[in-house]
């Protein structure tokens, strides 16, 4: 390959590759500071977490409910608003074993709920923890008929996800009705003068 290149240009080559190291470590391609939110993921780590989180509908809309729950931690939570309430209470649904039976809930014949999640945002907390944000668009569908789904819901995940010897899990996930709360300041950008 050395002599595809035209000299001078060789020469450079090494200090070009440290300098490009060093911008990327500065400008957040790599995790230089993993403590605080302003870092991002690896594209490794980024790519298993939104494999995680497109897993999550498919799984509890087909009624998986083993595989779904394996998406969490042993002692994973999921929170969401009870339904009809305005006093804001919450449903919690925590440890995977009620996590199972949560999802093996069967709903009306020929009737299933399809999850379609939106552009997720994910910040770095550490190297083994992110916080993801994600909207979701759901739907109620009927299996027998052609046509026949109707859009009820606009929400939003804000998700704690951690590494795990198993990969990437949710430790919580907190449901919500879209931009009903105001978006967490850990998912802004740390110096929007930059951007």
């Amino acid at each position: 390959m050395n002599h595809m290149l035209r000299p001078p240009f060789h020469r450079f080559l090494p200090i070009a590759s440290i300098a490009s190291l060093c911008v990327l470590a500065s400008c957040g391609g790599v995790n230089a500071d993993p403590v605080n939110m302003c870092g991002k993921p690896s594209l490794e780590d980024r790519a298993e977490i939104l494999d995680l989180i497109a897993r999550y509908g498919p799984y509890i809309d087909y009624r998986e409910a083993k595989p779904w729950a394996s998406l969490f931690t042993e002692d994973g939570e999921l929170n969401y608003p009870k339904f009809g309430d305005t006093t804001g209470a919450r449903e919690v649904v925590k440890g995977r074993d009620a996590l199972v039976a949560f999802a093996s809930q069967s709903s009306a014949p020929n009737l299933v709920f399809a999850h379609y999640p939106g552009q997720t945002i994910l910040v770095s907390v550490r190297t083994d923890q992110v916080k993801a944000l994600t909207p979701v668009a759901t739907a109620m569908v009927k299996t027998n008929a052609q046509l026949a789904a109707n859009y009820n819901g606009l929400g939003v995940y804000e998700d704690v996800i951690v590494k795990t010897a198993n990969g990437w899990r949710f430790r919580s996930r907190s449901a919500n009705i879209y931009a009903a709360l105001p978006m967490s300041r850990d998912f802004l950008p740390c110096n929007p003068a930059t951007m």
